[in-house]
């Protein structure tokens, strides 16, 4: 099953030692970075990215920010040593050192949903990257910091099917109570399996 034929080429990665990396990654003497892509993929939101090194994936995020805004976070690093983006950055930089081409490759995955008899289009790319990460991190050399690892220990319930997940919390359809991530897959029969 070929999970990444709908994603599209829309640029790469490249040494551009006008971008300085931020201070907390001053000590670890990096190289800057930065991101070429199409102008007109510049604002496009709700989308997961896939960054490729001699044609092995090695990243999967996404972004309802913009890919602009996302992708600078990457080139700069942030104040937290042991941030997502330090991580990103460290590889990326290492890869482009080592002579090892970057491309990066975005998919804008949609469902549609009918309110009377009208059809809207919901942006689904946070189910979508951890889809992926889920499905492809076995096969590849992810570095995505998934924490811990669950498998489920029963079939969901109709009901548990329907939950959504925002902003960190769980929110069941009756919209009354929330619970944390943690809280919710604990409760839906996750076991820990290990931690990165």
């Amino acid at each position: 099953m070929n999970y990444l034929e709908k994603f599209i080429l829309i640029g790469h990665w490249c040494i551009d030692d006008k971008f300085k990396s931020n201070k907390s990654l001053k000590d670890e003497g990096l190289r800057g970075i930065n991101f070429k892509i199409d102008n007109q993929y510049n604002q496009w939101k709700d989308i997961v990215y896939i960054f490729k090194s001699n044609e092995e994936i090695f990243y999967i995020g996404e972004t309802t920010s913009g890919i602009y805004n996302r992708f600078s976070s990457y080139r700069y690093g942030f104040d937290k040593l042991e941030d997502t983006d330090n991580r990103v950055k460290r590889e990326i930089t290492k890869k482009l050192i080592n002579g090892e081409q970057i491309s990066i490759h975005i998919w804008q995955p949609v469902t549609e949903f009918v309110i009377a008899d009208e059809k809207i289009q919901i942006p689904i790319s946070k189910p979508i990257e951890e889809f992926l990460i889920n499905k492809l991190s076995e096969s590849n050399n992810l570095i995505n910091n998934k924490g811990n690892q669950f498998k489920l220990s029963r079939e969901l319930t109709p009901f548990e099917k329907r939950m959504s997940f925002e902003g960190g919390t769980f929110t069941p359809p009756d919209g009354k109570s929330t619970m944390t991530r943690a809280e919710a897959l604990k409760e839906l029969g996750y076991e820990p399996d290990s931690e990165e």
